[in-house]
């Protein structure tokens, strides 16, 4: 990698009720005139993988010098717009492509996955709240009595994997969550919610004082070389021992190697307005809880500690980085559809937030995680589970830039090999056409 400049940089596509929502959307980190000549690393991206990789560098090397670089404001982009799941007991799958995930890996996703978690929780244990996180469990449902061989499939492979669950069906499941929508789950214990953005600002909230968090800062070029140098969208340029990428599918834009087997999709999601104690007696009294479908077209539900309905569905291929305005107008219809399927009693009730948001993919669910040239290093996840496995790998990718060799790293180098993905037009073609395929099959689960 030599000169590489970045022409577009995230835009916001509605309103992230989780940043909206966040206790600390108003916080501020450092300020531009404290910025420096040079730093021994620079990070560009501060979402958990970014903000995990800079925090391990300095546990590695205390008194290093590092800056971290966000294009927006930190929680509003991909970190704070998902759902805010983090299931360390996950079953690896992929959406596009095949997956070619053995046993093996299936142990070593499961152990990071634990580390990835417990290092969170144990940086965000001395705040008042703790990140928000709740170990609310996670409920594995279907709809469709022809998807339920697939949670057969999936009961299965958690018991190979030695993980526990429970399987609830008809009016014990519609107990638990106050809808008589799905008909069959797996209940995961072992899963915690969060309002993603909330905890990813409270991440950074507590990051160590060698560090430097610059918010709205988009980077727009990468000089590799030693020493690297950072230019800002500004026009300033910040020299650097050593570069590391943690931009998701933005990586392409920087022109980095790997990012031609990196591509994403766009999911759109709602959040309602708080629900009334009288709208839906069943669901109000509900404990928070967070359903997935096994379908991978299928929609994500909660309810929120606040009493709001937060749904995820509809996904599209994303030949844009940015989610066009009018994609976001009829994503919305179909938003407002899945909800009345699975709440009629609250036909009527006002969505107080609508939002698009980027997920990144490789078509057999390995990330990417190498070093892309003389000083420069990348990590990006996907398949929809960035706040573990972004976490894990942003530590390990500051281990890979220090030279801390470890089991872990061996084996992250190793495994992290995306296939190959055709070129345009082609690739955009053929993703487009089997996502409208599998949100078909995937019926009323989407």
């Amino acid at each position: 990698m030599s000169s590489k400049e970045q022409p577009r940089i995230p835009q916001l596509s509605g309103r992230n009720p989780w940043f909206e929502l966040s206790a600390r959307k108003n916080e501020h980190y450092a300020a531009l005139e404290a910025l420096k000549e040079s730093y021994d690393y620079v990070v560009i991206g501060a979402g958990f993988t970014g903000l995990s990789a800079a925090r391990r560098l300095i546990e590695n090397e205390p008194g290093a010098r590092v800056a971290v670089f966000e294009a927006l404001a930190v929680g509003q982009f991909s970190s704070g717009r998902n759902a805010g799941i983090l299931c360390p007991e996950q079953l690896t799958g992929v959406l596009i492509g095949r997956s070619n995930f053995t046993a093996d890996d299936q142990k070593w996703l499961l152990s990071l996955n634990s580390f990835a978690l417990e290092r969170i929780k144990g940086i965000v244990e001395g705040l008042p709240d703790q990140g928000g996180l709740g170990e609310e469990g996670l409920y594995r449902a279907v709809r469709e009595a022809r998807n339920s061989k697939i949670l057969d499939t999936l009961q299965s492979r958690y018991a190979q994997a030695g993980i526990r669950v429970e399987r609830l069906k008809g009016s014990a499941l519609e107990q638990k969550l106050g809808t008589a929508f799905y008909r069959d789950a797996l209940f995961v214990p072992h899963s915690y919610s969060c309002n993603p953005a909330h905890l990813v600002r409270s991440v950074a909230a507590c990051l160590p004082p060698e560090v430097q968090l610059f918010e709205n800062t988009p980077v727009l070029r990468v000089s590799d070389g030693t020493p690297a140098l950072v230019t800002l969208r500004s026009g300033q340029v910040i020299r650097a021992r050593k570069v590391l990428f943690t931009v998701s599918a933005f990586l392409k834009e920087f022109g980095v190697a790997p990012a031609a087997r990196l591509s994403a999709i766009h999911s759109y999601a709602t959040v309602t307005r708080p629900l009334k104690p009288e709208e839906a007696p069943q669901l109000y009294d509900a404990k928070p809880w967070a359903v997935t479908a096994v379908h991978p077209c299928g929609a994500t539900v909660r309810l929120l500690p606040d009493k709001r309905l937060f749904l995820r569905t509809v996904i599209d291929f994303a030949r844009h980085q940015n989610v066009r305005p009018e994609r976001l107008y009829r994503a919305q219809q179909a938003i407002r559809r899945a909800l009345k399927r699975r709440f009629p009693e609250l036909m009527d009730i006002e969505s107080e937030f609508n939002y698009g948001g980027l997920v990144s993919f490789t078509a057999n669910a390995r990330p990417v995680f190498a070093q892309v040239g003389q000083s420069s290093y990348a990590a990006a996840t996907c398949d929809g589970s960035g706040v573990l496995r972004g976490t894990f790998l942003g530590a390990y990718l500051a281990d890979l830039a220090q030279g801390r060799g470890s089991r872990e790293l061996e084996y992250l180098e190793h495994s992290s090999t995306p296939a190959y993905l055709p070129p345009e037009p082609w690739r955009s073609l053929g993703a487009a056409a089997f996502l409208r395929y599998r949100t078909i099959q995937a019926g009323s689960e989407s």
